[in-house]
């Protein structure tokens, strides 16, 4: 779990970004609808912890099958 002392380089911490980190890290590829159904987090909170984990963990975007919804949207990966 990510912990203050690990966001260093993040714009600002964010309460809710280890609740975004945890899903990516246990859920694989996933889409932002299914980012905010898991997570509970807004579409706009999402994004704005997905620009600011980016700065500290490696995010990649790809067009796939989301491993939540079983849909090809664009998902997010950490790793």
């Amino acid at each position: 779990m990510l912990t203050p002392c690990c966001t260093r380089g993040m714009d600002e911490w964010d309460e809710d970004s280890p609740r975004v980190f945890a899903a990516l890290r246990d859920g694989g590829a996933l889409c932002v609808p299914c980012l905010v159904n898991k997570t509970g987090i807004t579409k706009a909170r999402i994004d704005r912890i997905l620009t600011s984990l980016g700065k500290i963990v490696h995010v990649t975007h790809d067009v796939v099958v989301c491993d939540g919804c079983q849909l090809i949207r664009e998902v997010c990966r950490v790793g």
